[in-house]
Formats: structure tokens, C-alpha cells, sequence
């Protein structure tokens, strides 16, 4: 460690003397033309008088102030491009994912295990408010989950399930099928959820829409379907009642 400090040090020393020699040289040519501004501009970058008497330098303010004035430049440069935010990662050009790990996923985690959510065995996602976070390890991040698949490919059995078997927060579902409902539903109710089915209701409202637009048009067919829809729905709120496994609101 001392040894890469040294190293740095005169790495940088070597630089300013170099910057100092430059801009001394540069300055020394400029007050040495004559001319317009612009000629003596000219004379003081030509690479082949610079060069020409390499220890011709000059202690007078404005070759000294040139010289300072490189290095200066010279740093403001370093700097900007070292914390410009552009960050360089050596050896890892063409990215750097990899499988995560236990230690990866530990922070997320929270020591209540009902307070998370389950992504597989031994991996999840805390539902927790307060978790660590600063500018290094932001661990409070969104807890949004998607999962594609195909049907049958145990979608609800899988991932579903074991998110309602938590038992830790209020719960809304697309249950096409009322698979969900018939697997889980006497389960949530022991638990102390209110289940609420909208299936009996959203079908009463489409009957009467339907029924009430065809009594309009005098359409036969129409009334006949608005009819069965919202025999259908009060039959379902029927049941779901009589079942008393469902709380209908």
C-alpha cells in the first residue's frame, strides 16, 4: 500500500514538472514573437520551436504563469474524467450478470418470515417499510413481481398460493376461474379476511345494462340474455350467501 502511494506521488510530481515545462515554454515563446497577437499565438504552440531548446526556460511572471496555469488545466482535466461518473469497470466489458446468491438476496430478506414475499425456497422480498438504505445498498426497493407461463404451468399453485398462505396484507385477485376462491377461500376466512366474490355483482350489472338497452331497442334476443345474466349473477351471490364462505359487499 505504501509502496503504490510512493508510486502515485511521483507519478503526479512528474506530471506537473512536465505540465510547468510546457506552459513555460509556451509562455517564453509568446513574450520572445513579435507580431500581432495572433502571430505570437502561433509562434508559442509550434511543436518545433517548443522542442527546439528543451532547457530554455524563462522565470519571468507570464512563462511562470503559464507553467502554473498547465498544471492547473492539467488537474482540472484528471479530476473531471476520474469523477465525472463514468465509471470503468476492467475486465468486465462484456457485463458482469450472474446467478445470485444466498449472501446476495440476504439483505432483502427479513427476519419475519410471514412479512416476506416468497420467490422460491430460500429467496424472497421483505414487505417491510423499513429497510436499510443509502447511497451504497438501497434494499427498500419496489416489491413488484411478474411471472409468465404458460396454463397449467402452476401459476397459482406456485406463486399465488404461497402469497396468500402469508397471511400479511390485504389482497386483490383476477380469479377467472375461481380456482383461487375454491382452493383458498375457507382458508383466508378462518384467518379473519372478509373475502368478497364481485363476480355476482359485475354480472347483475352487465344483466341490467343488457337488459335495459334491449327493452329500449324492443330486441327479443337481447332482453332474453340480459335475463339469464342477471339470474346468473343473483344466483351466484345465492350460493356464495347460503355457503357463508364469502362476505358480499
Amino acid at each position: 500500500m505504501k509502496e503504490q502511494r510512493t508510486k502515485q506521488i511521483l507519478i503526479c510530481l512528474a506530471a506537473s514538472l512536465g505540465c510547468f515545462w510546457l506552459g513555460n515554454r509556451v509562455g517564453l515563446l509568446y513574450v520572445s514573437a513579435v507580431g500581432t497577437v495572433t502571430q505570437r499565438l502561433a509562434a508559442a504552440v509550434n511543436l518545433s520551436k517548443i522542442v527546439l531548446h528543451p532547457l530554455q526556460l524563462s522565470s519571468s511572471p507570464i512563462p511562470v504563469g503559464c507553467g502554473v496555469g498547465a498544471i492547473l488545466l492539467a488537474g482540472l482535466a484528471y479530476f473531471c474524467i476520474k469523477y465525472s461518473g463514468h465509471r470503468l469497470v476492467p475486465q468486465k466489458e462484456y457485463g458482469s450478470a450472474r446467478w445470485g446468491t444466498a449472501a446476495d438476496i440476504a439483505p432483502f430478506l427479513h427476519e419475519k418470515a410471514s412479512v416476506n414475499i416468497p420467490l422460491t425456497a430460500t429467496e424472497s422480498l421483505s414487505l417491510a417499510m423499513k429497510m436499510p438504505v443509502t447511497a451504497e445498498n438501497n434494499y427498500n426497493r419496489n416489491k413488484n413481481v411478474i411471472v409468465f407461463g404458460p396454463s397449467g404451468s402452476g401459476k397459482s399453485y406456485s406463486v399465488a398460493g404461497p402469497q396468500l398462505l402469508q397471511f400479511n396484507s390485504n389482497y386483490v385477485l383476477s380469479d377467472p376461474k375461481g380456482e383461487l376462491l375454491d382452493t383458498y377461500g375457507n382458508v383466508l376466512v378462518s384467518q379473519g379476511y372478509d373475502v368478497v366474490n364481485f363476480a355476482g355483482g359485475l354480472l347483475l350489472l352487465f344483466g341490467a345494462v343488457t337488459l335495459g338497452t334491449n327493452l329500449k331497442d324492443h330486441n327479443g334476443p337481447g332482453i332474453s340474455s340480459g335475463a339469464w345474466s342477471i339470474a346468473g349473477g343473483v344466483l351466484i351471490i345465492a350460493v356464495a350467501t347460503y355457503f357463508g364462505t364469502l362476505t358480499v359487499s
